[in-house]
């Protein structure tokens, strides 16, 4: 059933942050659910739902088990798409030219400001299968939508003003941040750059030990975790929003990679 939101009061102490590591197939999407209270962070599950399960009904169970504190869902996934690519493409007809360069037309602000300041380059989301992982991305915050009964809208700031609200994020910076990202890739099939990354993060949070090993084997599922980690930096306002009013006009048009920068 739909959540009413004239019934919810809220513990005020207390937020559910969702990290949803996205995908175009849904039995590559890693989930967790994490908590955070008195400035603790505690992941309570770390998931997948496989090929037949339904990514939006456990993620809606989730906002409904804790119906009484707010929701952040922070995704691995861009929301939106560079405005230079639809003024390109608005008047385009084929066999003309084009006037942007391509990084320009296929990068966001955010993407670039990420590059800047944590040398991470976040993949473009006007080109190959990133496009298609945002499409999804949005279906799926619409399939929540409809299955709680409340908007659920981008955040801005820490104070949260929606029951539910969403952020996008970047797991690999998250970890960087925190000095856990390794030199070598841990998207790679052995799993021992990835047992580090576990060991070190246990240092800020409270992992479930039912699901730890699943964490460790694999990789969607770790970038969900650290999907949570990022939340939490934004509640706690270490995460870098856009500076200027020009780039605060793109992130509402375009998205904002929220994350806390490398020092």
């Amino acid at each position: 059933m739909p959540i009413a939101p004239k019934h919810l009061k809220f513990d005020d102490g207390s937020v559910t942050i969702i990290g949803v590591d996205c995908a175009t197939q849904s039995s590559k999407v890693g989930l967790a659910l994490g908590s955070m209270s008195k400035g603790l962070l505690t992941i309570d599950k770390a998931m997948k739902v496989g090929k037949s399960g339904s990514i939006a009904n456990v993620v809606s169970s989730w906002i409904r088990e804790n119906s009484t504190t707010k929701t952040l869902i922070a995704m691995d996934s861009p929301l939106g798409w560079p405005i230079k690519l639809g003024e390109e493409l608005i008047g385009h007809t084929a066999g003309s030219s084009l006037s942007t360069e391509a990084h320009q037309m296929f990068r966001r602000r955010t993407d670039f400001f990420i590059k800047e300041q944590a040398n991470k380059q976040s993949l473009d989301v006007g080109a190959d299968r990133i496009a298609r992982t945002a499409h999804a991305a949005l279906r799926l915050i619409d399939e929540i939508k409809e299955q709680v009964g409340m908007s659920i809208p981008l955040a801005w700031n820490s104070e949260l003003r929606h029951p539910i609200s969403v952020i996008e994020v970047y797991p690999a910076v998250t970890l960087k941040s925190c000095r856990l990202l390794s030199a070598t890739s841990y998207k790679k099939e052995s799993n021992g750059a990835r047992e580090q990354i576990v060991d070190g993060l246990s240092e800020f949070m409270t992992l479930p030990e039912a699901d730890k090993q699943s964490i460790i084997d694999d990789d969607d599922i770790l970038d969900a975790v650290a999907c949570v980690l990022a939340g939490s930096h934004f509640i706690n306002n270490e995460s870098v929003g856009p500076a200027t009013t020009e780039d605060s006009a793109l992130a509402e048009k375009e998205g904002w990679i929220w994350a806390r920068m490398p020092r």
